[in-house]
């Protein structure tokens, strides 16, 4: 079996963990506060009004336009399967189908067991400090099988980051990066049941919408709003 063989059955088991996954965790200034499903969790439960609604869509990275009717906030970890189907699939269908009606805000939860996760993170941070985030996330996932084999620099040269140079800079650090803890105690806050944890128009859906059940509730969103 060849390492990339390897490496992608490694990443077929890690789908099923994210898809139900029971713990997360995060490492700010050397502790690490773990996460836990509640008990008595129920995967079909209806969506969850929050109360911190402007401050979760004020944070993070937008893709698509202000003012949007419907507004989508994910917090997803790069590394994720699962993060990858809904960016790859569910989101890239509603952004293409919907796209001056619908914005997403990218928001970041690296698992700890991820080993790629945070650097993957780091160096999205690392493209949007240079106005490339969008492209470099997009890559991100339609790459994901390459975290690891490819680096961070070659993605960069492909999403069109101006700045080779200080880009090597940005990714180099070991450091924590101050928007990514910030994302991480946001979705700790919302009770996060996974990744991705999805937020529509203020609504936390503790099951993540498949495609057909995504357009759906955006189209109804869109028509209660006409």
């Amino acid at each position: 079996m060849t390492f990339r063989e390897i490496f992608s059955a490694s990443l077929s088991l890690v789908a099923v963990i994210c898809a139900v996954v029971a713990t997360a965790s995060f490492v700010r200034r050397g502790a690490t506060v773990t996460r836990t499903l509640p008990a008595g969790f129920v995967p079909n439960q209806p969506p969850v009004k929050v109360g911190n609604w402007d401050s979760l869509v004020a944070a993070g990275h937008r893709i698509g336009v202000v003012g949007a009717q419907v507004t989508i906030v994910e917090f997803a970890d790069f590394e994720c399967p699962a993060c990858r189907t809904f960016a790859t699939r569910s989101m890239k269908a509603i952004r293409a189908t919907y796209p001056t009606d619908v914005a997403m805000v990218f928001r970041h939860w690296p698992l700890e067991y991820h080993r790629f996760a945070y650097p993957a993170a780091r160096a999205a941070e690392c493209a949007g400090e240079q106005g490339r985030f969008v492209q470099y996330h997009d890559l991100l996932y339609a790459q994901q099988d390459s975290l690891g084999l490819k680096t961070f620099e070659a993605l960069a040269g492909e999403a069109g980051v101006p700045n080779a140079q200080e880009f090597s800079k940005c990714v180099a650090r070991r450091d924590s990066v101050p928007a990514i803890q910030r994302d991480v105690r946001a979705v700790l806050a919302l009770r996060g049941t996974g990744t991705p944890t999805v937020v529509i128009n203020g609504l936390h859906y503790t099951a993540v919408p498949d495609s057909a059940s995504l357009d759906s509730i955006v189209r109804s969103l869109i028509h209660r709003r006409m």
